[in-house]
């Protein structure tokens, strides 16, 4: 068979539609375009069409600025791309310096949606993909995108708190702004969950019965609830009521999957305001044809929902957390046993403000926190980002005589643990005092200022510490593994610690050296240095090093992670960490 000379011509329609499928998930999809348009005239005018680019830009950018049909959509993908390239070379840079690094994020931060998603993607960094710097970059890309996160929340609630006609999501975006502070993510990632495509076992339920008026918003209510027990929101019991997590409504949302086998799940209770704002969240997805609305309903002692048709002001409630429809006769008796029927009649019951429901939020996570009875309050960031959460929220929500009160509450939360956020001290916070207290607020501003553009003070080892920062341990007594990332000569904690940790009964008591370790489920401890095991006998599985590794905070610590010469693995400093820790200690 005898091949032509010249290559067989395809009609450029069938071009387009081959390329047209492309995944545009897929970077090579990318390369494959630029190479046509690079081959001849007639396939570069097919190749650079925006028709063709525009699924790519759409798959790529779900947030700021949005492509058009009037825009270029090449021309737009390159644009974007810049701004990409610019936001890693960025975070190399946070990564790769001791200081200045306020005026890097403040950079990125303002840019706000236009950098969440490449900050996002740089959140996934593994070894392979940046092998000297991957932790440190890692983590610099989360406090970046964590900072823009609290912006947002911020914002929303601002704007919540100057409503004078409250939005039909008011509610819904309030409490979910509580989630960037405590976890980081994204809640509008998180409002997917509740579209009905994902729920078609509920709208079976709904369409179940044919019912109208009254009957119809008891059924809808039932069914609802009904289904939230089955994929896995059930109410909170004794033992986890007071639990912090279970105010954040990320953490409540973890582990539910409608398609899952609800007799082998796992089902942790939640709380109250959290099932009526995930109840009212899929009341507002139905079908327009339900015209029904929920809302929070405002009742002493008790979180309820109400349901009601349209525009009509009968709210029929609803008791989430107990599963059932809420009787006026039950909840008349409740007002009379607190004496509250004058006050606060049946007939004028109606929907809470959604500020008035963020504020309660608020106070429930403090009373969360002064309990102290579950182990998230024991971490430290947790326990941080819960005050810091509170103070703004309450900053917002709270009457107008007490803002002074959540502001200084808010600065000092600033100043000891959020240094990054100084400019909305500047420009927002400190607009709340007058006088002297103004001053004193703007003076540390500066400070905090002058202080980031210094590195941090070393701290020279002795021949005294003994193990390196890096080193992977297993604790003598207690068996957890860890890493050492940081050293003190003697104990320098406070008395009351030293007393209810024993250390006055240690061989070598508080005058030994005392090491700040990271372990494997992210807390931190103090360590006494006898209690550092040698790992002489390998006792340490990599699967502890790969946990350690996984940890958001270690890249503030540590930029990647190697094998010394007798094949222990340990973690390499941070620029951070060596500008602390210049000299390396002994070998063990």
């Amino acid at each position: 068979m005898t091949l032509p000379t010249r290559g067989v011509t395809l009609p450029l329609e069938l071009l387009q539609a081959i390329l047209s499928c492309l995944p545009t998930q897929l970077h090579l999809s990318i390369k494959t375009l630029l190479a046509c348009s690079a081959s001849s005239r007639s396939l570069r005018q097919i190749a650079l069409d925006s028709y063709l680019w525009r699924p790519h830009v759409a798959a790529r950018w779900r947030r700021g600025k949005q492509c058009t049909y009037d825009d270029d959509a090449l021309q737009f993908y390159r644009l974007r791309s810049m701004r990409d390239t610019q936001v890693e070379h960025d975070i190399r840079t946070l990564a790769s310096t001791s200081h200045g690094r306020i005026p890097l994020i403040e950079a990125l931060r303002g840019q706000g949606d236009e950098v969440i998603e490449a900050l996002e993607q740089l959140q996934r960094l593994e070894d392979f993909d940046r092998p000297l710097t991957w932790l440190s970059e890692r983590y610099w890309a989360q406090q970046a995108y964590r900072c823009i996160l609290r912006d947002q929340a911020i914002a929303v609630w601002a704007t919540i708190a100057d409503e004078t006609v409250e939005q039909e999501d008011s509610f819904e975006k309030g409490v979910w702004a509580f989630v960037a502070f405590r976890d980081g993510v994204d809640y509008r990632d998180y409002l997917l969950s509740y579209d009905m495509v994902r729920h078609p076992k509920l709208l079976a339920l709904l369409a179940s019965q044919r019912v109208q008026g009254e009957a119809l918003l008891e059924h809808v209510a039932v069914s609802v609830m009904s289904y939230m027990r089955r994929i896995g929101f059930r109410a909170a019991d004794a033992t986890s009521f007071h639990d912090l997590d279970n105010h954040f409504l990320s953490h409540v949302w973890s582990g539910i999957d409608p398609e899952a086998d609800p007799s082998a799940r796992f089902e942790s209770g939640t709380l109250p305001m959290s099932l009526v704002s995930i109840f009212c969240s899929f009341v507002r997805r139905l079908p327009k044809e339900y015209n029904i609305r929920a809302k929070p309903i405002g009742f002493p002692g008790v979180m309820l929902a109400g349901v009601a048709l349209g525009d009509s002001a009968d709210w029929v409630m609803v008791n989430v957390f107990e599963g059932k429809i809420a009787q006026p006769s039950d909840l008349q008796r409740m007002l009379l046993g607190m004496r509250l029927e004058m006050v606060m009649p049946i007939s004028r019951l109606g929907p809470a403000p959604a500020k008035t429901m963020c504020g309660r939020v608020a106070q429930n996570i403090l009373t969360s926190v002064r309990r102290g009875d579950d182990d998230v309050v024991q971490d430290h960031y947790a326990l941080v980002s819960a005050h810091y959460s509170v103070a703004l929220a309450l900053y917002h929500f709270a009457a107008p005589e007490s803002r002074h009160l959540y502001a200084n509450w808010a600065v000092s939360v600033i100043q000891a643990e959020y240094p990054h956020d100084v400019s909305y001290l500047e420009n927002t916070l400190s607009r709340v005092f007058t006088g002297e207290r103004a001053e004193t607020v703007l003076r540390l501003c500066r400070e905090m200022r002058d202080d980031d553009m210094v590195g941090p003070e070393p701290q020279l080892g002795t021949s005294r510490i003994r193990w390196r920062i890096g080193q992977v341990f297993r604790h003598r007594l207690f068996g957890y593994c860890g890493v050492v990332r940081g050293f003190d000569e003697e104990c320098l904690a406070s008395e009351e610690w030293i007393q209810s940790m024993g250390v006055d009964t240690l061989p070598h008591g508080r005058s030994q050296p005392f090491y700040h370790v990271i372990i494997e489920g992210g807390g931190t401890r103090y360590v006494a240095q006898e209690n550092i095991g040698d790992e002489e006998h390998r006792s340490i599985p990599f699967e502890c090093i790969e946990n350690l590794a996984g940890l958001s905070m270690m890249g503030r610590y540590f930029c990647s992670m190697d094998m010394d010469m007798r094949g222990r693995w340990r973690f390499v400093k941070s620029c951070e960490t060596a500008a602390m820790y210049p000299e390396t200690s002994p070998t063990a």
